[in-house]
């Protein structure tokens, strides 16, 4: 996959996630700290593997905020492209965001990793069969406050 196309992939991935979840208040764990605010966008990491080649890890270039808001909204201003809102919902540490308000059309599933005051890693696997190969995404972001 080159650079392009996984830069291409990831501000997809960002854009249609526009990251965000609401504090559970009967969860405990992964949600004890609240998402709600304002997040920096710290770093991305894509690792990819498609036999028979081994797996390539990079470290995507990715810039910008995503505002996670109390209603169920969040707003991710991506450097370079236009803002975006969606929804999302949140159970246990599974973050569900919506592609605008339709959470049963094609909705994107993260889990969150860690979470605290000060820092937030999210995290995608994909995976999909290409000419007969299974080929694996793996997506992290890390935001920070």
């Amino acid at each position: 996959m080159s650079m392009k196309n996984l830069a291409l992939l990831l501000f997809v991935f960002v854009s249609l996630s526009q990251i965000s979840c609401k504090k559970d208040s009967n969860s405990g764990g992964t949600n004890a700290a609240s998402i709600i605010g304002k997040w920096t966008i710290a770093g991305a990491k894509v690792k990819y593997t498609a036999p028979p080649e081994p797996p390539a890890e990079q470290n995507v270039p990715l810039s910008g905020t995503i505002e996670f808001k109390s209603d169920g909204t969040a707003t991710a201003c991506i450097t370079g492209d236009p803002c975006t809102t969606d929804k999302y919902k949140i159970s246990g540490s599974t973050l569900t965001v919506a592609d605008g308000d339709d959470f049963t059309t094609d909705p994107t599933v993260l889990t969150i990793q860690s979470l605290t005051a000060n820092s937030l890693v999210l995290y995608q696997k994909e995976t999909e069969t290409v000419m007969g190969d299974t080929v694996t995404t793996e997506t992290t972001i890390t935001l920070t406050r």
